[in-house]
């Protein structure tokens, strides 16, 4: 298995296969402020190309490990509302495990088939929108956990 590494700032403007997210929406649309507030196009259905099925809402503590897993169909979207974590994945071809750091307002695409984990650095407000229903028995079906002795989510931080 490959040393983790960081992506550069270069390498994550850049189109990738495994990083489309990271590569075409590195972050959301800018905000539209006025005197009532503010709102934000967080998932263009264009860019997204994808139904949409659940939208979750998840909050996670510092320290929180989640997501330590793979889709066997699904792909989730997913936008950081607030706080910061390190997003890690895997490259299903090669193994290499590329970490992303994602602050506040930054959107990601977790394609099908490849091995995810998110390690949140500061409490951490998180919107995922999947292409497929997150009730318990569809979600379950379509999930493949990653074994302990897996160390994907568990790397030494750079």
């Amino acid at each position: 298995m490959s040393k983790p590494k960081r992506a550069s700032k270069a390498r994550r403007k850049r189109k990738s296969v495994w990083f489309r997210s990271i590569a075409t929406i590195p972050t959301a649309t800018p905000r539209y402020d006025d005197g009532r507030g503010w709102l934000q196009l967080v998932v263009n259905p264009e860019k997204f190309n994808h139904p949409i099925g659940g939208v979750v809402v998840m909050y996670s503590r510092a320290g929180a490990v989640r997501a330590r897993h793979r889709h066997k169909d699904s792909a989730h979207w997913c936008h950081l509302v607030s706080g910061a974590m390190e997003y890690h994945e895997r490259d299903p071809k090669t193994g290499h495990v590329t970490v992303v750091p994602i602050v506040s307002g930054m959107s990601w695409f977790t394609p099908p088939r490849v091995a995810h984990a998110f390690v949140y650095t500061q409490d951490s407000v998180t919107i995922v929108v999947a292409d497929s229903d997150r009730d318990s028995d569809s979600y379950e079906k379509d999930l493949i956990r990653l074994p302990d002795t897996d160390p994907l989510g568990r790397e030494k931080r750079l």
